[in-house]
């Protein structure tokens, strides 16, 4: 990959962008989680690569900037202790809206960062349901607390439209999911989406080649 970027860079002088996303970094994290000696295999490749083109490059390229970045942290969870709502509350869907079919609208985040579309007239109430029953396990909040405080930044109409109006931020590599077989399950060792520095931190890297 390395080695056809620096062709695709040394082709012309014209003012050019592009973008490179490693995907086996995200794939090795989420299944064998960023302390297992696959993820460390798999980095150090990546230094060993970036040294290379580096390398070869430093003579070759002029005018040209290089960002190397990530879309989120990761974080390692319990995985052999995730914890389910609709079995800590057997009868929590009581309290959830209902689409046209009379179904109860499907929960939306992950494990780490779980919306739930509740009955406005049941708001506080589950909440202060939640608050009690994860009471070591996670943080609860209501979306509009969230969303004025910034962390959604400038929210588009889309996300006001679909996101949940109670939201679960498990703490430490806790985990809060819905549980249905094969559909709603916590699978992954690696995660990302809650509120960790970890999860939330991501590195910033530039260089020119002058």
């Amino acid at each position: 990959m390395f080695k056809s970027l620096s062709k695709d860079l040394l082709k012309n002088d014209d003012k050019e962008y592009f973008y490179v996303y490693l995907h086996d970094i995200d794939a090795i994290a989420h299944a064998k989680g960023n302390q297992s000696e696959e993820f460390k295999i798999v980095m150090g490749n990546l230094f060993k690569n970036l040294d290379r083109f580096y390398e070869e490059g430093k003579d070759k390229f002029s005018n040209t900037a290089i960002i190397i970045s990530a879309d989120h942290g990761q974080i390692d969870i319990d995985l052999k202790n995730p914890y389910y709502i609709n079995k800590l509350i057997p009868d929590i869907e009581k309290y959830l809206k209902k689409n046209k079919n009379n179904d109860i609208m499907s929960p939306a985040g992950y494990c780490r960062d779980l919306f739930l579309h509740v009955e406005e007239k049941y708001l506080i109430e589950l909440k202060t349901i939640l608050e009690k029953e994860l009471y070591e396990i996670a943080q609860v909040y209501l979306f509009e607390d969230l969303k004025d405080k910034g962390l959604f930044g400038v929210p588009s109409e889309k996300l006001l439209e679909r996101v949940g109006n109670l939201v679960i931020l498990p703490k430490e590599n806790n985990t809060v999911w819905w549980y249905e077989k094969d559909i709603f399950e916590v699978t992954f060792l690696g995660m990302h989406g809650g509120a960790s520095k970890e999860e939330m931190e991501i590195p910033f890297l530039f260089y020119m080649f002058k």
